[in-house]
């Protein structure tokens, strides 16, 4: 089962189990469970809007928790056509935190979407992924008074 994105919630989930019983052809199996945070992203993903020319970049927090302790060892965009992004570690009540600034890199008029890799030392999650969306778009025509 994929918890992903259910850190610090409760997941429910169901499933039909067909058997060769003719009594009980099929058996529903329930399982319930509070999802422990590996950690704690804010923001969730990164969403930039504005017109062409216009400098746009965002900054997200990740902050492993205590009973997940992991460091960063590297970020990437996917695929980098738009984005930029850079890696910072600094220290919060001796806990480290880590600051990647996105940076829109975008000079004409469209939308796009990439994913920022976060490569950790971590066996439960080698990998966290951070969604980035783009909305470039024309400036409006001044108005000529």
């Amino acid at each position: 089962m994929d918890t992903t994105g259910y850190g610090g919630r409760e997941l429910r989930k169901s499933a039909v189990v067909d058997t060769d019983d003719p009594r009980n052809r099929a058996i529903t199996l329930q399982i319930s469970g509070k999802v422990a945070r590996f950690v704690t992203i804010t923001p969730h993903s990164v969403q930039f809007s504005g017109p062409v020319g216009t400098p746009m970049s965002a900054v997200v927090r990740i902050l492993p928790e205590p009973q997940f302790p992991f460091r960063v060892l590297s970020i990437s965009p996917k695929t980098g056509d738009h984005i930029r992004c850079d890696l910072q570690q600094v220290t919060e009540s001796g806990r480290p935190v880590y600051l990647v600034t996105v940076e829109n890199l975008k000079v004409d008029k469209g939308r796009y979407h990439d994913v920022v890799l976060v490569k950790t030392d971590s066996g439960i999650r080698p990998e966290i992924k951070i969604s980035v969306f783009g909305n470039v778009y024309e400036r409006p025509p001044k108005s000529q008074s």
